[in-house]
């Protein structure tokens, strides 16, 4: 996932007695940080179990190990993994963020918003918060507070386009399809891969009776891969 705590910038300032040492926590601190998700979860364990690591890094450890637990769909070895790095640092907006997904992907949608709120409260700024808890009120058909939610992603981050998409689909359940295709325009224009953008648009263009249009986006997004 992305919403990982860099763990490299807190060997700042940092020496070791021991350069083997050192070098070896370095590697642990790059696989920590890694995008490949099976690498983050051994190099932060691999930090989570050094004698005498330091809080900051071990907020960083378990919050990206958490996250990785979390695409990885293991969500009850990530949500322990949250709670103690939420214990190590309570002001930890991208723990509270990171342990929503967790609640979100295992449907506990009423624990994701509480923890998106935490993140918001901790970080008012937090683009990514507000989009992802938006995504949690249209799953609840609570499409206004969506539709608000998206609203506020998007003025804090305009070039997000899963944004756009959150709110197109809230749209839809509000049976605003007009405003639903804008959206999807938008998502496809920020990025012209988003498959899930095409099928969207093509399905509200065949629901209202453009079926050329329909037919052209489900080509399209068939064309970038939708299985």
């Amino acid at each position: 996932m992305k919403y990982i705590i860099p763990v490299v910038v807190l060997l700042i300032g940092v020496s070791f007695s021991d350069a083997a040492t050192a070098q070896t926590r370095a590697e642990n601190i790059a696989q920590c940080d890694s995008n490949d998700l099976n690498v983050r979860i051994k190099g932060c364990t691999a930090l989570i179990n050094t004698a005498n690591e330091t809080t900051a890094v071990l907020v960083a450890a378990y919050n990206n190990r958490g996250g990785a637990y979390t695409d990885t769909h293991q969500y009850d070895k990530a949500i322990p993994d949250l709670d103690q790095a939420i214990h190590l640092n309570p002001n930890s907006s991208q723990s509270y963020h990171n342990r929503a997904l967790a609640y979100s992907g295992m449907s506990q949608y009423q624990r994701a918003i509480a923890d998106f709120d935490e993140a918001i409260r901790l970080k008012s700024d937090y683009a990514t918060a507000y989009e992802n808890r938006g995504a949690v009120y249209g799953s609840l058909k609570q499409y206004d507070k969506a539709i608000a939610d998206e609203e506020t992603a998007i003025r804090l981050a305009p070039n997000d386009a899963k944004a756009y998409y959150n709110r197109g689909t809230a749209y839809i359940g509000s049976q605003q399809y007009d405003k639903a295709i804008a959206d999807y325009d938008n998502a496809i224009r920020l990025n012209p891969n988003y498959t899930s953008a095409y099928k969207a648009r093509g399905t509200v263009k065949q629901h209202i009776g453009d079926s050329e249009g329909g037919e052209a986006d489900l080509a399209k997004a068939k064309e970038l891969g939708l299985k």
